[in-house]
């Protein structure tokens, strides 16, 4: 099973990742003042004062544009990090800069929480899901790769990390992440996104036991 980042965070043409950012803004300024269910391509392509056709240039529908608007935001994220530095278990969850990132990340989606609660409910597109949890998959696979390349696991790992063919383990920490943001909208935010990320960190650090410890 391969992982694909369908959408990339840079585009080397300059006016191609200009007309994307005008679609991309005109959505989130479109979903200020309607529901998502009710915009159209359309609308989108008048807001961002392009034509109808450059809009379907560029994406495959206003879910797939959603989806570029949240993996800017992921992948930004990530770019803020930067390149791993410590071994693997050793540890994002443990480093201030996890912190920093997911600070960034809530805040992006509560700031566009609208879009993203339409999108990420149980009557939400799927091919949204699908896409993200690729996007969020390929990412924690690459930072895993980028560590073996550095010589970075701990040594228990390092056989086994490298002797893995399966992508099982990226998909289930994607499916974690896009779960957390999907019952956080839900909940309507009333637990503050700290809170949400240093659960989030024990759970990786720990495991389900350590969580659960937190809570005695």
């Amino acid at each position: 099973m391969q992982q694909k980042r369908e959408i990339g965070a840079h585009e080397e043409d300059p006016r191609v990742r200009r007309t994307r950012k005008l679609l991309q803004d005109a959505l989130v300024e479109l979903i200020g003042d309607h529901s998502f269910e009710s915009i159209t391509v359309r609308d989108i392509a008048h807001t961002a004062t392009v034509n109808h056709a450059t809009f379907y240039r560029h994406y495959q529908d206003k879910y797939h544009l959603a989806q570029a608007v949240f993996a800017e935001a992921f992948d930004s994220m990530v770019l803020a990090v930067g390149s791993p530095k410590k071994p693997l278990l050793e540890d994002d969850a443990d480093s201030p800069d996890f912190q920093k990132a997911w600070t960034f990340l809530f805040k992006h989606v509560a700031e566009n929480a609208r879009l993203y609660r339409t999108l990420f409910n149980e009557s939400g597109n799927t091919a949204f899901i699908r896409r993200i949890r690729s996007h969020f998959a390929s990412i924690v696979k690459e930072r895993v790769e980028t560590r073996i390349k550095q010589n970075k696991t701990v040594g228990a790992l390092r056989g086994v990390v490298k002797s893995s063919k399966s992508d099982i383990p990226y998909t289930l920490v994607a499916n974690l992440l896009i779960g957390t943001i999907a019952w956080w909208l839900e909940e309507g935010q009333q637990y503050d996104s700290d809170q949400v990320i240093e659960w989030t960190r024990k759970l990786l650090r720990n495991g389900f036991g350590g969580l659960l410890r937190g809570f005695q």
